[in-house]
């Protein structure tokens, strides 16, 4: 009687670790805001942690300002990767769009995550 009651016990141990482990692929987030950003793309750095693969965006308001701010872009959003780098390149003005995030899970961003970008041609960093 006592060995049924272990192995129960022990069983039961395996389920919750297992669920514990695959949960976070399947979470879901919600938005919690909707802001925008105007600033420079100090850089774009892939974000590789438990199978997710995102990439971090470094973000100044003002080219001599210390304080820098990271957002998020999920990996499946390259073509905004892309731009994003080439921003960087040339110093370039540019206005995020992004949306604040609540959640853990695969492909899910841990951070604000940008949705959009918009050129500001007027300006370039010096």
């Amino acid at each position: 009687m006592r060995n049924g009651w272990a192995a129960g016990c022990v069983v039961m141990a395996v389920i919750g670790i297992l669920f514990i482990a695959i949960s976070p692929f399947f979470f879901r987030y919600s938005i919690t805001k909707e802001a925008a950003h105007t600033g420079y793309v100090t850089a774009v750095e892939k974000n590789e942690f438990l199978g997710n693969n995102n990439y971090l965006i470094y973000f100044k308001t003002d080219a001599s300002s210390s304080q820098e701010d990271m957002y998020c872009v999920q990996e499946r959003n390259r073509n905004l990767v892309d731009l994003l780098k080439e921003k960087q390149k040339k110093k370039e003005l540019v206005t995020v769009s992004y949306v604040g995030v609540i959640g853990i899970g695969r492909d899910l961003c841990e951070r604000d995550e940008i949705v959009k970008v918009e050129e500001n041609k007027w300006e370039k960093l010096s």
